[in-house]
Formats: structure tokens, sequence, C-alpha cells
């Protein structure tokens, strides 16, 4: 299909043909459909990276609070062992400023687990009220060794299960790749 066109100064007329290029448009349209195809391909690789680097720093995350309980469970024992044998080697410690600063240092611990953990679970409260005894057992004088050491024993064996199924969740996490 072709038009002939005239300008009004000109002598001759040009022609202009408007017939589609099937050729050119198919190449185009093809080139359009492969960027297209490479977009949605390049998206979806961008939301794997981002759900798996999301994964990623929810697991460290956890490590972190992980390590931090660690620390903290581990300090509160070895605090009970030093200040019960300190009360029973030196029946004047219980009256000095030692006593004080380190039964200050014990509470500290004993706040500092009791944010780090969810109050509204079982295994959370069962923790907290074996601590509870425990720190009254290792500071009252006439509590037998054995007694506190039973609190210890359940304290840790509580806190280690509560370790245990963070650690599970980092690794489900990060996909079981532990």
């Amino acid at each position: 299909m072709s038009e002939n066109f005239l300008l009004s100064n000109a002598s001759e007329a040009f022609v202009l043909s408007v017939t589609p290029d099937w050729p050119s448009i198919i190449v185009t349209g093809m080139i359009g459909l492969g960027s297209i195809l490479t977009s949605i391909a390049v998206a979806y690789i961008t939301y794997s990276n981002q759900k798996t680097q999301n994964r990623a720093k929810q697991a460290e995350l956890r490590q972190e609070w992980l390590k931090e309980a660690r620390d903290t469970v581990s300090s509160i024992i070895s605090l009970c062992h030093v200040i019960k044998v300190r009360c029973k080697t030196d029946k004047a410690f219980i009256r000095g400023q030692d006593y004080f600063d380190l039964h200050q240092e014990l509470l500290s611990y004993r706040s500092k687990i009791t944010l780090m953990l969810d109050s509204e679970k079982e295994s959370t409260k069962n923790l907290l009220s074996i601590l509870a005894d425990l720190i009254d057992s290792v500071t009252k004088i006439n509590v037998e060794r054995d007694e506190m050491k039973a609190y210890m024993f359940a304290f840790e064996e509580l806190a280690n299960d509560i370790l245990e199924k963070a650690w599970r969740d980092i690794k489900r996490d990060l996909g079981n790749k532990i």
C-alpha cells in the first residue's frame, strides 16, 4: 500500500509506503519478550536472595542471643558457686562488701536472663522459679550444699533445654545446612 504526496512548492511527488515490515516487527517483539523474561528472572533471583539473606540475618541474631544467654547462665552458676563457697569458708563474708557486690551481680544476671526470655512460655516460668530457689539457697547460710546443687542441676538442665531449642530454631532458619 503506497500513497503519493505532493508538497505545495514541490515539482515532484514522493511516495510513502505504509505497509508493515513484518520481519522488523517480529524481531522487535522478540527483543521485547526477551527483556520481559529477563526482568522476571532477575526479579525472582533477587526475591530468592533476599529471602535467604533475611533467614541468615535472623539466624545470626538468634546466634548472638544464644551466646549471650549461655554466657549469662554460666555467670549465674559461677557466681552461685563462689558465693556459697565463700560463705562456708568465711563466716564474716556474708556481712562484707564483697558479698553484697557478688549478690548484686547475681541479681543483675537474674534480671538479664529474665528479660532475654519469653515470660509467657511455661519453660521460662519454670526456669525463673528454679533460679529464684537457687538464689535463695545460695544466700541463706543454713541451706545445705546438696540442696543448692539440686537447684543448680535443675537450673542448668532447664536452661540447656531452652538453649537447645534456640539452636534448633537457628538450624531451621538456615535450612538445616549446619
